[in-house]
């Protein structure tokens, strides 16, 4: 299958969507696919793809591309601005914003979907676009996808359940223009064992001196009141903090991820950036280090990227081969859009409460609803880890167990606790004990326990709609 690609920046997705790298160990398989067109206005960002790839990137503004030039592919994609859209104040809604060099780039996606009308498309943006314009503005895009030719569903992955050492929460919005492709369509698998910091920085040995932090600067941090919260130190046994496009301006007086090391702090160096995003080592970092950053930072990580392409792949082929026909009885898959309606919708009075323990799973974002002894409180939030019981069976039924991506705790008149969940491991009660926690005694001696590793979050807790959730455990919703 022939890949464009707009927006393409250093090449991110563009590295994931082709394959054929290995990244900490894992070879990530090349796919049945052939990169023919990119195109990006960034030049260090380009600079970078150029020095990467057999072919050249198209420099032009998006915007003066004659889509006829082009040649034809079969799967767009397209990290499109986040910035390019806004509905406020426009009667009726549309995409765009006036005077605004950024205004018009979505729109570009859906001009070179209607003239070449390729056989899909895969589109990625940071999380928040579900929820701007007052939420108003994702269902719009939505819908202009749509009106493009497709059947369109949009998920959210976070990096983390992927094999990237880093939380990193994207929105992908996928479309084929053959329904049955839709149908086939799986959601990618999260993975069990992830990577974290300390399994790509650097050795301290190794860091140049320009890296670190002037003593006058670590002061100035501390000396910074603590609901301020800077100076964000890493954990090295945790996936990292998202890193972004400006770290190579990064202060002690920013929110930027930074790491402190035997009493030393840094930022990080422009390969540690690199791998946190999940680029393979083989991948050539030139230019001024600015751009570097920049580029990387703006990246869609090349193991995400790779995840989504192969489960759009194997539902291409599975309708190819004739593994899954069409049911024209089903209402429209995009009548069972997973976000939409998410805007008219009721919330439900959700009662958490012993000893009846409810566990609910909302699907998209994944949180996971559940309660706890009163003598696991102190563990739960002092250790950052929770313990949901499964059976083997259990396991393979609940896949959704493996990208929980939120927790919301709650016991009787408690407080509810959020968190963030940073990974997972299935584990046994010896594990546990390992832990100084004492599993129920009512659970069966061969139990398993997801154990989730979370970080406290101080942020209102999202409200839960009755169409969104799972249930998977014993419980009342009321």
């Amino acid at each position: 299958m022939r890949i464009a690609s707009l927006f393409a920046g250093c090449g991110g997705t563009d590295v994931g969507v082709l394959g054929g790298f290995s990244f900490l160990g894992n070879l990530y398989k090349q796919h049945p696919v052939k990169l023919v067109y990119a195109n990006d206005l960034d030049a260090g960002a380009c600079d970078l793809f150029d020095d990467n790839f057999s072919i050249k990137i198209d420099r032009r503004d998006v915007r003066a591309v004659d889509t006829s030039t082009v040649a034809d592919y079969d799967i767009l994609t397209a990290g499109f601005p986040c910035q390019s859209f806004s509905i406020v104040a426009q009667n009726p809604p549309r995409l765009g914003i006036k005077d605004s060099d950024k205004g018009t780039l979505f729109e570009e996606v859906c001009r070179f979907l209607k003239a070449h009308q390729p056989a899909g498309f895969i589109c990625e943006n940071v999380k928040g676009i579900l929820s701007a314009n007052n939420s108003k503005a994702f269902p719009v895009i939505m819908q202009s996808l749509r009106d493009c030719g497709y059947h369109a569903i949009h998920f959210v992955l976070n990096a983390s359940h992927y094999g990237i050492p880093q939380r990193r929460e994207r929105v992908f919005i996928i479309g084929f223009k053959d329904r049955r492709v839709l149908e086939a369509f799986r959601h990618p698998t999260p993975i069990v064992e992830f990577p974290t910091l300390r399994d790509v920085v650097f050795p301290e040995g190794e860091i140049a001196s320009k890296y670190y932090f002037s003593d006058k600067a670590v002061q100035g941090m501390r000396a910074a009141k603590k609901e301020m919260n800077k100076g964000r130190v890493q954990d090295l046994s945790l996936p990292c903090g998202t890193v972004g496009a400006h770290l190579a301006k990064v202060s002690l007086n920013s929110t930027d991820p930074v790491l402190c090391i035997d009493g030393k702090y840094r930022r990080f160096t422009p390969r540690e950036v690199a791998r946190i995003q999940s680029f393979p080592d083989s991948y050539r970092l030139t230019g001024a280090e600015a751009r570097q950053y920049k580029a990387l930072g703006n990246a869609i990580p090349p193991v995400l990227a790779w995840h989504v392409m192969k489960s759009v792949v194997e539902a291409m082929q599975r309708v190819q081969t004739n593994v899954v026909e069409a049911d024209e009885t089903k209402p429209d898959i995009q009548d069972n859009e997973l976000y939409e309606s998410h805007f008219q919708r009721q919330p439900v009075q959700l009662t958490l409460f012993d000893p009846i323990g409810l566990f609910v799973v909302s699907k998209h974002p994944v949180i996971l609803l559940g309660t706890y002894r009163k003598i696991c409180r102190d563990w739960i939030v002092g250790n950052n880890l929770y313990n949901y019981p499964v059976t083997s069976q259990e396991i393979e039924k609940h896949e959704e167990l493996r990208a929980v991506s939120r927790l919301i705790l709650k016991r009787q008149k408690d407080e509810p606790l959020y968190f963030s969940v940073n990974g997972y491991s299935i584990v046994t009660k010896a594990d546990l004990l390992k832990h100084e926690y004492k599993p129920s005694k009512n659970h069966p001696p061969d139990t398993k326990y997801f154990l989730y590793k979370l970080e406290r979050l101080n942020e209102p807790i999202p409200t839960i709609y009755q169409d969104e959730m799972y249930i998977v455990g014993k419980g009342v919703v009321k």
